[in-house]
């Protein structure tokens, strides 16, 4: 089984969402005619990453006016839909999340919050956002996918649960600056191989409020290998085709979880918890 991928490396314009969504639909469209069977977009992509207290003016909630509008478009475009953005919990609600959407061709959806946000030096997002709680993945026609958000893939738990629920492909959207490049380009192969699952990372592209976000989206096959890699700084589509039964030969060339100890979870769980972690 294959299927084929369209990554939409964005430059989104902070605050202007009706402008934003225009250029998501256009995209939308053009993954569908080269033939795509997910689109993807990068974190916050619908208001711009850096819109500070802006975010509680233009945060909407899910299902909403923006979601409906992308929605109705996969729908129309026989097309699976992935895409970030500020969610309110509902429209009375103070509690806001930095989410994941994905929207299948049947207009069924699920959503992932963001669980590790980060809040130091240039990053503020936990004076914005609520933490999310759980992982997600979502099953599909393809199989299953596990959702992540930039800062996410730090943390390798997160990518071993995916791993360990079955899920082949692992997709993380991004709005990660220059200063973060080589990490990035670093954790994302080794959260390829050691787990032996498919990456799908989507960076944002472009400037905002003096930072430059280095694109580079990229999909990373279960050996590690690099399938395709958009430009370095700007806006871009790229599109590739996975394949799942060389996703299965490289879990029976290297069967990782095969060896997983699963005491040594417990082991750190109960450390963390003696040693008051939190």
């Amino acid at each position: 089984m294959k299927f084929k991928v369209g990554l939409v490396q964005m430059v989104s314009e902070l605050g202007n969402v009706k402008g934003n969504i225009e250029k998501m639909l256009n995209y939308i469209r053009l993954a569908s005619s080269k033939g795509c069977n997910i689109v993807i977009f990068p974190e916050l992509c619908l208001t711009g990453y850096y819109i500070k207290d802006l975010v509680y003016e233009l945060a909407e909630s899910i299902p909403g006016e923006s979601f409906n509008i992308l929605k109705e478009e996969s729908i129309k475009n026989n097309i699976h839909t992935v895409f970030g953005m500020p969610e309110r919990l509902n429209k009375f609600s103070e509690m806001i999340f930095n989410s994941l959407v994905w929207i299948s061709p049947n207009g069924q959806y699920k959503v992932y919050r963001k669980i590790y946000l980060p809040t130091y030096r240039i990053f503020e997002e936990q004076k914005y956002f609520r933490n999310g709680s759980h992982p997600v993945y979502i099953d599909t026609e393809f199989g299953s996918f596990g959702l992540t958000i930039c800062f996410d893939v730090f943390f390798p738990e997160l990518s071993r649960y995916y791993s360990i629920k079955g899920c082949h492909t692992i997709v993380n959207i991004s709005a990660s600056p220059n200063p973060s490049k080589k990490y990035f380009e670093t954790l994302l192969e080794a959260r390829a191989i050691e787990n032996t699952v498919n990456i799908i990372y989507v960076n944002a592209a472009g400037v905002q409020e003096g930072i430059n976000f280095w694109g580079g989206s990229c999909v990373i096959n279960a050996r590690g290998e690099i399938l395709v890699k958009a430009k370095y700084y700007e806006e871009d589509f790229v599109l590739t085709k996975v394949n799942l039964e060389e996703t299965v030969s490289a879990k029976k060339n290297r069967p990782i979880l095969k060896h997983l100890n699963k005491d040594i979870f417990k082991i750190i769980y109960d450390y963390l918890n003696e040693n008051n972690f939190y």
